[in-house]
């Protein structure tokens, strides 16, 4: 049986090591390439966008300001038509793990532009449609879409399963891979399919047969055929979902081989080697899920929807409840954090000034202090405002709140992540 506690204290490793590595302007950066992970998926905005969503995976009140910086690089990075279709969709998932209204005009932008380029149900990218593209647009895109463009997705996922078994790399793979699948698997109950289909119950069958003697899975001809990580991880996940027991003994020796591997903070793709930032991403999901399925598991509310519903489906509810549920995990730590404090002043004057702050910067986005009080004195009741003499007070106000981790600070400037008013 694995110790809820061995899960936590993995989850704090890894949030330490992520945070530790943060650039001064909110990204993380890679410095070298040590496997075959596509070229494209080593930019800077993509592992920013895993990082965030790991710190958040992760919930700790002390991780706030990190996520604060994460987003602000995030929102402020420039993507354009010619962009790989993977930064979008990466971008757009980072967006869907924050809260506070801040990104709606931005996440309409992405997501229509994802679906525009969606063809038949599947993502084209060069030089032809690739499992893992199909994915990232999915994970990004089910909360926002209808359901017609999961079905394309399902359907086309269907048509293109290698023998019935599993999945390889694209349309024209002829040989069922084991990450490939797991990929497979995690898009079509994304989209809908039950998991107790005959396609996911083949694929099963085929992850079965594959995983090693210690729980782990190999990866493949495109990378390595040796076990890795990343195919433990969403292997683990797909068993998770798709077995009756969800926390049957092949699951169990997966967890088990995952927090081994675990080094120095975060998961190297070999069993040996640096630890990498999209492993560590999809490892922390995996085990953070793995939580979260079992402290949901024998509630009572949980024990009704299991006389109605199979096993499998009432974890796959769960899956598709899992990322609404970190969002308002998040949340609630980010409120508690600034009830526990002296919310927003010890004046009323103060406390409205401090709001009518934050309220400018939301707007803004990102302002210096005299840019700040030339906004607050576009407004009659701070016409008096002067820099001379109020650039003090204005900046102890900024302070403050950047103590409740409501504002951040990158060079001069401040921008608010979180608007709570």
């Amino acid at each position: 049986m694995i110790e809820i506690s061995k899960i936590d204290e993995s989850l704090e490793k890894a949030a330490d090591f992520i945070a530790r590595h943060q650039n001064k302007d909110g990204s993380w950066k890679l410095e070298q390439v040590k496997h075959n992970q596509p070229m494209e998926l080593h930019k800077d905005i993509v592992v920013s966008a895993e990082n965030v969503m790991t710190l958040i995976t992760c919930n700790k009140t002390k991780y706030i300001e990190n996520i604060n910086k994460a987003y602000h690089f995030i929102h402020e990075y420039p993507l354009s038509e010619a962009d790989p279709l993977s930064w979008w969709a990466y971008k757009l998932w980072a967006y869907n793990y924050s809260f506070g209204g801040i990104y709606k005009e931005d996440i309409k932008k992405y997501v229509d532009f994802i679906l525009k380029k969606q063809k038949k149900g599947f993502w084209y990218t060069y030089p032809s449609t690739n499992n893992l593209i199909n994915y990232f647009c999915i994970s990004a895109l089910y909360e926002h879409t209808k359901q017609d463009v999961l079905d394309a997705t399902r359907k086309w996922l269907k048509k293109h399963s290698v023998k019935g078994k599993g999945w390889g790399k694209d349309e024209e793979s002829s040989e069922v891979i084991e990450s490939f699948t797991s990929l497979g698997v995690l898009t079509m109950i994304k989209c809908g399919e039950s998991p107790n289909s005959k396609h996911l119950q083949e694929a099963k069958k085929f992850l079965e047969s594959k995983q090693n003697s210690d729980g782990t899975w190999n990866s493949s001809r495109y990378t390595t055929k040796k076990p890795t990580s990343y195919s433990t991880v969403i292997g683990t996940l797909s068993l998770m979902l798709l077995s009756k027991n969800p926390f049957n003994k092949r699951v169990e020796r997966s967890i088990n081989a995952l927090l081994k591997w675990q080094k120095r903070g975060g998961w190297p793709y070999l069993a040996t080697g640096p630890n990498l930032y999209f492993t560590t991403f999809f490892a922390v999901r995996t085990l953070a899920f793995y939580k979260y399925l079992k402290e949901q598991w024998n509630k009572p509310e949980i024990k009704l929807l299991k006389l109605k519903l199979t096993h499998q489906e009432v974890s796959t509810f769960l899956f598709l409840s899992f990322e609404d549920h970190l969002r308002k995990k998040f949340k609630d730590t980010v409120i508690k954090n600034i009830l526990a404090s002296k919310i927003l002043g010890t004046t009323i004057r103060a406390v409205e000034r401090r709001k009518d702050i934050l309220n400018v910067l939301f707007e803004k986005k990102a302002l210096s202090i005299a840019q700040i009080i030339d906004e607050l004195k576009k407004q009659e009741k701070y016409s008096y405002l002067n820099k001379k003499y109020h650039i003090t007070q204005v900046k102890s106000d900024m302070e403050f709140l950047r103590g409740l981790n409501m504002v951040s600070k990158i060079t001069d400037l401040y921008y608010v992540t979180f608007n709570l008013f």
